[in-house]
């Protein structure tokens, strides 16, 4: 996934839990412990823009608002969403796998995915900058954090706000090494996925 260390404060906490994650998946998958990195290591929440033109910026910019209701109350809003959201889309096939439910926080993640999605992703990545993996039946596996895609649902004063990263800008984190021509050649893909979500996340709530 990605972290934002502009803090180093959650640095020990970050290792803890990961460590954590490997001793789980150690426990239950048979093979030999990797340690090789995989994806882009960024030093700051800014992406520069494609051809100087799209898909750069600050992360913290590029959050976008799909929907606010004023008066709402969280869990209710959460349901509808995660209701509208379950509802497979009819392209990309993007649907709820897993919800995370933090009421003290005033958050609630709803996290979706599906195919044709991630293989038309890994399609277009192939290995990216790992030219190791190309002779791989899916090179492009390794770009797998780059999903779910996450929708939060977030109390906010008097309202419910339902936020995500805007589409575009997440395919350039995750699939930046994919190269300028393949970005280039599947420009309308991001609008697109955005497009499911927003039906979805309107459907559930009903508007």
């Amino acid at each position: 996934r990605t972290i934002l260390m502009d803090d180093t404060t959650y640095e020990a906490m970050s290792e803890t839990h990961l460590q954590k994650l490997r001793t789980m998946i150690l426990s239950a998958v048979m093979g030999t412990a990797s340690s090789a990195q995989y994806g882009q290591m960024r030093e700051e929440g800014y992406i520069g823009k494609t051809m100087g033109i799209v898909a750069g910026g600050k992360f913290a910019d590029l959050i976008q608002e799909k929907a606010s209701i004023d008066g709402a109350d969280l869990m209710d809003v959460a349901e509808e969403v995660a209701e509208g959201l379950g509802e497979k889309g009819k392209k990309w096939g993007l649907a709820l796998v897993y919800r995370v439910d933090m009421p003290d926080h005033g958050v609630v993640i709803l996290g979706t995915t599906g195919s044709p999605m991630d293989s038309k992703s890994f399609d277009i990545v192939k290995g990216g900058g790992d030219e190791s993996r190309k002779d791989f039946d899916c090179p492009g596996l390794s770009h797998a954090a780059a999903y779910p895609i996450e929708i939060v649902v977030s109390k906010d004063n008097g309202a419910v706000k339902v936020s995500m990263v805007d589409a575009m800008f997440r395919m350039k984190m995750f699939f930046e090494d994919a190269g300028k021509w393949a970005f280039m050649n599947n420009m309308k893909m991001p609008g697109s996925i955005d497009k499911e979500l927003r039906k979805q996340i309107k459907e559930g709530l009903k508007e």
